[in-house]
């Protein structure tokens, strides 16, 4: 931290002066033209399913995906005019809306996190691996009922039949699960990034905060948490006062200040008015057992947060957006496991519900890491997109914006860095090593377009590329980077190509042994786990691996003859 502190000096002063098979989709079987469109409107016109073209491999630019989680009584259409930003402005890709039902029984008295064909389960996914495409971002969808309907709190009078999205936050952190473990294999990346509004926050900190949603590694896969306008420590703001709000829902329950799903306590102190007092969602009302409360529960520390407090109205003379006090929204205050947030939050004069419209503040929540322990992990010769915007005024060492990336180095190598960026952004750089001592020179743009340099003689470890500069007031700036390594000490021929060629049609890769003479691949997953070892012939040059028997995504192979080995990475679609 000392080295950001005089960076930022010299900064301000230079400125001034100028398992892949477990991973099964439980998934509700529907018709074929709706992976394309919508389930009928009240009027029976199905509308067309907004996702990135599947007829070709989408382009992932962030170093990790976004999943968006919208909050009460509402849908992914809530981030409509944040998602056309994020494609039209900032040139990133969608890769698809995945929607869940969370009351698939029919039943609003009955509560439970089993997943559909289980007899009685209240989650049911309607979307797959197959039916979302690689991208920058996806948008979760709760508002769909048992008949496949989409978005039915628009035109059902029946609250059985659009009870999904107002259904106990538990279920929903037990959803998300899946949904996360469905774009990890889509996209191969190892971890996502979840922005949650309102509810949806706490839906992510549900996942978050109870280990048994977690991945079947046993870890959560989350780089970053934003939330927006999210009732961290409950409102009252809410229920018969909000159109289409059911008071008696099990997410009102949820919701209230003091409640027992936030602040712990026994089912048998919920009020007989909700449809059902089982807040822990195991399928028994009133069991006896203490429920831990979210606000009670150990936090997953390393990963980065940050939170968007919005302030446009009053509520009972305490600032808020109109359904969440400031107090509450903020996450550092509302929780005090949380105490440590005390860097990304941002205010914004609106309302609770224009909150997900307000693309500079909720870009700002979505910056890349600034404390190198939570720094975003890349890889190299690929392409990436970060942003230089303004930070929290409460940032120790604002108004810097330091973006913070991993990465390992195997084997003694040169690693060089091209970074692009608008000429009126004055951008620097530098590598920083696992002990957090600068390695090299700090680079800049000096006015132009381009940074680029060379680090020499890194030796095996992991290291950190740093990028920051002070922001444009009001502007959310783009760079593009990209990190190649070169290897210093090797006893192979490094130019030569593997000659991969994959062959989607059939699943199979095929590639030319002719002379490094592999005798085995190991296949991973995108968690990294081994999938698959096969042996290899060694008197066919042209060979085949056949990757028929796993399921669709991004897999890793690594073909090896005992001396050497070379990695390839293959997208099954």
């Amino acid at each position: 931290m000392k080295t950001k502190l005089l960076l930022s000096i010299l900064l301000l002063t230079s400125l001034y002066q100028v398992k892949a098979q477990d991973n099964k989709d439980l998934m509700k079987p529907r018709p074929a033209d709706y992976e394309y469109l919508s389930a009928p409107d009240s009027l029976g016109v199905k509308h067309i399913y907004n996702i990135a073209n599947r007829n070709t491999l989408s382009i992932q630019n962030l170093p990790y995906p976004i999943i968006f989680i919208h909050g009460l009584n509402s849908n992914d259409k809530t981030w409509d005019a944040f998602k056309n930003s994020l494609i039209n402005d900032f040139n990133l890709t969608f890769g698809g809306r995945i929607s869940t039902c969370l009351d698939y029984d029919g039943s609003v008295y009955t509560s439970n996190t089993n997943f559909y064909n289980t007899s009685g389960a209240d989650i049911a996914l309607y979307s797959t691996v197959n039916s979302i495409n690689i991208g920058d971002f996806y948008m979760v969808n709760f508002d769909i009922n048992n008949s496949n309907q989409y978005y039915p709190s628009d035109f059902s009078n029946n609250f059985s039949t659009k009870s999904s999205n107002q259904s106990a936050i538990v279920k929903q952190g037990a959803a998300l699960k899946y949904i996360i473990q469905m774009v990890l294999q889509k996209t191969g990346k190892n971890k996502v990034i979840l922005m949650g509004h309102s509810m949806g926050g706490l839906a992510s900190r549900e996942y978050l905060q109870n280990i048994t949603n977690w991945q079947n590694d046993g870890l959560p896969h989350v780089a970053k948490l934003a939330t927006t306008g999210t009732p961290h420590g409950g409102s009252d703001a809410i229920g018969g006062q909000v159109l289409g709000v059911n008071y008696n829902s099990e997410a009102i329950r949820d919701l209230k200040k003091l409640s027992i799903y936030l602040e712990g306590g026994f089912e048998s102190s919920v009020s007989s008015s909700y449809f059902n007092s089982d807040v822990n969602c195991n399928g028994i009302s009133n069991d006896g057992l203490y429920v831990t409360g979210l606000n009670q529960r150990n936090i997953f520390s390393d990963i980065d947060y940050s939170c968007v407090i919005g302030n446009g109205l009053s509520i009972l003379g305490v600032g808020g957006d109109g359904a969440v006090t400031i107090s509450s929204a903020n996450l550092n205050l509302a929780n005090s496991g949380y105490s440590n947030l005390t860097q990304n939050i941002f205010s914004v004069f609106t309302t609770h519900d224009n909150l997900t419209s307000n693309w500079y503040t909720l870009m700002q929540a979505l910056d890349e890491p600034n404390n190198f322990n939570v720094a975003y992990g890349i890889d190299y010769n690929k392409l990436y997109y970060g942003f230089n915007s303004e930070q929290s005024t409460n940032w120790s060492y604002y108004p810097t914006d330091y973006d913070d990336y991993k990465f390992t180095v195997s084997n003694n190598s040169n690693v060089s860095i091209s970074i692009n960026t608008l000429s009126t952004l004055n951008l620097y750089a530098r590598i920083v090593n696992n002990n957090q001592a600068q390695v090299g020179s700090i680079y800049s743009n000096n006015g132009t377009s381009n940074i680029s340099f060379t680090a020499n003689n890194l030796i095996p470890g992991n290291y950190y590329l740093e990028i920051f500069g002070n922001p444009i007031t009001n502007a959310i700036c783009g760079y593009d980077f990209i990190l190649n390594s070169a290897l210093s000490t090797n006893n192979y021929d490094t130019n030569y190509s593997l000659n991969i060629f994959p062959n989607p049609t059939n699943s199979k890769v095929s590639f030319d042994n002719s002379k490094e003479n592999f005798n085995q691949v190991l296949i991973y997953n995108y968690l990294g786990q081994e999938v698959s070892k096969i042996n290899l012939n060694l008197l066919s040059s042209n060979q085949e691996v056949d990757l028929s028997n796993l399921s669709n995504g991004v897999y890793i192979l690594k073909f090896s003859n005992g001396e050497m080995t070379k990695s390839v990475k293959v997208i099954k679609q």
